[in-house]
């Protein structure tokens, strides 16, 4: 009996392995090249990470790092008067990320690391301000000060089918999170710890 329930688990652990593998080889080098576009078994769906995913995923890897003083949302104050909300900050280091949502309909290679507003609208960054008589003023920005780090909300995508055969070889949500911390490790490496 208990060599019937060895080989089974044998079975079985094979392909478990063999997803870590493939999940494991894949980082933001090559993150592109499993996209999958066709040659399925289901219907497949690409969708990306949502600010209020990555939120906590920011201020978790610079709380990691040795950042202090972090909160969500911020209000920031530019140097040209004009206010953005950041989506984390660090007031102790004085420095903070903007992660702008929108994206194309399919994530390439070329547009990794750019949002809508620098593909479509000549712009870094848009943000809409609304007034009380229910005006809207759309503020669009060509430059950030060096201190704001911007995400792009069109890098963090993962793909799902209604096909199990096919989910075990897409990008998975996993591998989008794990792309993201990956980013922004890379963007705080310059920046100064505080004491």
């Amino acid at each position: 009996m208990k060599i019937s329930q060895l080989l089974i688990f044998i079975f079985f652990a094979q392909f478990t392995f063999g997803q870590n593998a493939f999940k494991n080889k894949i980082d933001s080098s090559n993150y592109y090249d499993y996209f999958a576009n066709g040659n399925s078994q289901g219907t497949i769906t690409t969708a990306r990470l949502s600010k209020a995913e990555a939120t906590p995923i920011i201020l978790d890897e610079l709380e990691k790092a040795g950042f202090k003083w972090l909160s969500d949302n911020s209000l920031y104050k530019l140097p040209s008067g004009q206010y953005i909300v950041l989506t984390a900050y660090c007031r102790k280091s004085n420095f903070g990320f903007l992660y702008a949502e929108g994206f194309p309909m399919m994530p390439t290679k070329a547009t990794r690391g750019k949002n809508l507003d620098q593909l479509y609208k000549n712009a870094l960054y848009t943000q809409v301000e609304y007034g009380p008589n229910d005006e809207a003023n759309f503020v669009s920005l060509k430059t950030l000060p060096s201190n704001i780090l911007m995400l792009a909300q069109n890098s963090y995508w993962y793909q799902y089918s209604d096909n199990q055969k096919d989910n075990d070889s897409l990008v998975t949500k996993d591998v989008a999170i794990k792309i993201l911390r990956q980013d922004i490790q890379k963007l705080i490496e310059g920046i100064p710890k505080p004491k």
